[in-house]
Parts: structure tokens; C-alpha cells; sequence
């Protein structure tokens, strides 16, 4: 368990279970994968604290990178994921597309807010991060992609390169 000024962040709520489940084969793996991300961006934080309190220079110079890499490789895979979900709710003309599509957008626009903060180092920017992918994710799995669970194929292909 993770403790910053903001309270206990406890590592299990990036964990997978079945009502995450959109009932979208291909988005529930990428909602895997992007759960998993969320982890790696949790414990890449997790370990840098640790540091913290030891005040290895090196030490902390090493976990700066791996949380970048962590959130580089998070951010890379939402923004694949959010355009995968976009494209195929145009191809099947649904009727939530511009409310979630809304929504997408304020994640983007919140994302770039977080990372200036991050990038200025800053104990409030990794909190915000947490903070973002403790609700945002998580909410935004169980309450807006529920919605075109119904909607689309459970077999539904898509194309990974999107």
C-alpha cells in the first residue's frame, strides 16, 4: 500500500475483475492491458517513495526513469485505446459516441495537466496521477463503457494498429 498526503492508495484497486467487464471481448483486453499499465505506473511510484525515504541519489535518478517509462507506455496505450474505441463506435453509428467521445476528450485534456505537473517534479503531480488513474480509469470502465457493452459484438474485431 502506497501513502502520500492524499491518503492510502491500495495497489488491488488496479486489479481486474468481472465487473470491469463490458462484455466486448477485444475492449475487455485492452481494458486488461490498460488496468495492468495502471499497475506498473502504481508500483513505479510505490518504489520511488521507498527511495524517498532513503534519499539515494542514484537510487531515485533510477526510479525517475522507470516511472517515465511506466506512464510513457500507459499514456502510448490509452491514447491507442481511446481512438480504437472511438473508431468503431463511428462504425457502428452509436448513439453515445458524442458523450463518450466528450469524455475522452477531458481525459486527454486532464492527462496534459497531470503530466506539466509531473513534469515539474512535483510530490502533488504524482499524487494527481494516482489520483487519475485510482478514479477516472476505474469509473470510466465500470460507468461509460458499460454503455455500449450492449451495443456492440461480443465478438467484435478491431484493429490493433488503430
Amino acid at each position: 500500500m502506497l501513502i502520500l498526503s492524499g491518503g492510502e492508495i491500495d495497489v488491488s484497486e488496479f486489479e481486474w475483475s468481472e465487473e470491469l467487464k463490458v462484455g466486448v471481448d477485444c475492449f475487455d483486453s485492452q481494458h486488461k492491458k490498460w488496468i495492468e499499465l495502471a499497475r506498473e505506473v502504481n508500483k513505479a511510484l510505490q518504489e520511488e517513495y521507498e527511495v524517498d525515504l532513503i534519499s539515494a541519489a542514484e537510487s531515485k535518478a533510477q526510479a525517475e526513469k522507470i516511472i517515465e517509462e511506466a506512464f510513457t507506455e500507459f499514456l502510448l496505450y490509452t491514447r491507442r485505446h481511446l481512438r480504437a474505441e472511438e473508431k468503431q463506435m463511428r462504425k457502428y453509428d452509436f448513439p453515445g459516441y458524442e458523450e463518450h467521445r466528450k469524455e475522452h476528450n477531458k481525459y486527454r485534456n486532464l492527462v496534459q495537466k497531470i503530466k506539466k505537473i509531473y513534469k515539474e517534479n512535483s510530490r502533488e503531480g504524482k499524487e494527481k496521477l494516482l489520483q487519475f488513474l485510482r478514479e477516472w480509469l476505474l469509473k470510466h470502465i465500470k460507468q461509460t463503457d458499460k454503455k455500449y457493452g450492449d451495443y456492440f459484438p461480443s465478438k467484435l474485431e478491431i484493429d490493433e494498429t488503430t
